[in-house]
């Protein structure tokens, strides 16, 4: 096992060293999640479908991370009257007051 930051790299590695060594088969770097990685994604799906039950709060990721709770407040407030808007590290919660307006800003 080889502690490099990349596929890439780890691949060039294990590359010299089939070379160096002669080995018959050709060799191959898959990466596992850590630990952590795991349960950071968990604890994210156990968010997202508990907020998928409430009918009014959405999910969102991917939206540009210099946004603010503000800017996010206005994006969604065209769909309906928004309740609250968290943004966490790489998502965020909008939270309409009425499904409806939800459930409109979902398509």
């Amino acid at each position: 096992m080889t502690g490099t930051e990349s596929a890439h790299n780890a691949q060039k590695e294990l590359d010299n060293l089939y070379f160096a060594e002669d080995i018959d088969k050709p060799l191959s770097v898959k990466f596992h999640k850590t630990k952590l990685q795991l349960e950071r994604e968990h604890r994210l799906k156990s968010m997202e479908n508990e907020l998928i039950l409430s009918k009014t709060a959405l999910f969102i990721k991917g939206f540009p991370r210099q946004f603010t709770d503000q800017e996010l407040m206005d994006q969604f407030g065209k769909y309906g009257e928004v309740q609250s808007v968290q943004i966490r590290n790489e998502y965020a919660i909008v939270e309409f007051t009425h499904r409806k307006d939800a459930i409109e800003a979902q398509r």
